[in-house]
């Protein structure tokens, strides 16, 4: 494909679009590639301590999503200084920020995180309590 091109994996809802990303994640603009760079390496550090800092599978697991897809992105990052996005979602002229596979697991062991603080984490010290 070159960039820009665009391929109808699932009608027109899911296609694949192949993009350039030198921002952060979905494309937000933070100071351009260096700037997106160093956050993306702290984020992996404060990441990567809570990952040995944690006990709980569930967490566990959410972490190493976010640790695989922040290691995914960073090692294009430091390679190229940019991602390559391809994963377009929408219908019609509304569509999402087109993102990768990195960017989806980083997603998800996000929303696992938030799962796990809200429901495991709080009813662990609730039981904890005298």
């Amino acid at each position: 494909m070159f960039y820009g091109d665009s391929k109808n994996i699932i009608g027109n809802i899911v296609r694949f679009t192949y993009i350039r990303n030198p921002n952060s994640v979905f494309g937000l603009k933070f100071g351009g590639p260096f700037i997106s760079t160093a956050l993306t390496i702290i984020a992996f550090i404060f990441v990567v301590f809570l990952f040995v800092k944690n006990e709980s599978r569930f967490s566990l697991v959410s972490l190493s999503f976010i640790i695989g897809g922040a290691l995914g992105n960073l090692t294009d990052r430091l390679l190229y200084m940019e991602v390559i996005d391809f994963i377009d979602v929408g219908v019609r002229r509304w569509r999402f920020a087109t993102f990768n596979v990195a960017d989806s697991f980083v997603t998800i062991g996000l929303i696992l995180i938030i799962i796990y603080f809200i429901f495991i984490d709080k009813s662990h010290k609730e039981t904890e309590s005298p």
